[in-house]
């Protein structure tokens, strides 16, 4: 590897850990902030209360969005990273984190909705659910397409620990 595309990647680590934790950390805060809100207006159906906590949702939504993307660039640079010898099955351990941890960011989405019903605001929910149906349709279509151009496929590398598994085995 040559120090320019050592630096690159060293870069490329640290603006992501950046990413993760900020988009992290504004995440959460939104979240709480809509939960305390809850609990703390008056009146929350109120429309004014209705669209603070419609920002706030949208805001919540958005950040989920991009740190969903932001895990998806960075598994599609493992091969940017240019690991030569990869621990043992790195790569499949690494494929169903990402699929439970995108499991859990769509089980947190979803979970403004639900709170919004049991306040009884359906209007709310429905439009909290319609947000996060849109972030989840958004992302699996981003995801798919930044993994396609960066050249990463779940697929193949499910072929590739199959095939050498299978190798494995005959030895």
């Amino acid at each position: 590897m040559t120090e320019n595309e050592k630096g690159y990647t060293e870069y490329l680590k640290d603006l992501s850990d950046l990413r993760v934790t900020m988009l992290s950390l504004l995440s959460g805060f939104t979240f709480t902030t809509i939960t305390l809100f809850l609990n703390l207006f008056p009146d929350p159906n109120n429309i004014i209360s209705q669209v603070t906590l419609l920002f706030l949702t949208i805001m919540f939504e958005m950040f989920l969005f991009l740190l969903g993307w932001q895990t998806t660039i960075t598994v599609g640079m493992w091969s940017d990273y240019k690991i030569t010898s990869p621990p043992p099955r790195a790569l499949w351990e690494l494929s169903i984190f990402n699929i439970i941890m995108t499991s859990a960011f769509t089980l947190w989405g979803i979970s403004l909705a639900l709170i919004f019903l049991l306040w009884n605001l359906r209007y709310l929910a429905l439009v909290a659910g319609i947000a996060w149906i849109l972030s989840v349709l958004a992302n699996g279509e981003i995801s798919r397409r930044t993994l396609k151009r960066l050249g990463w496929s779940v697929t193949d590398e499910m072929k590739k620990i199959r095939k050498k598994g299978l190798k494995e085995m005959e030895k």
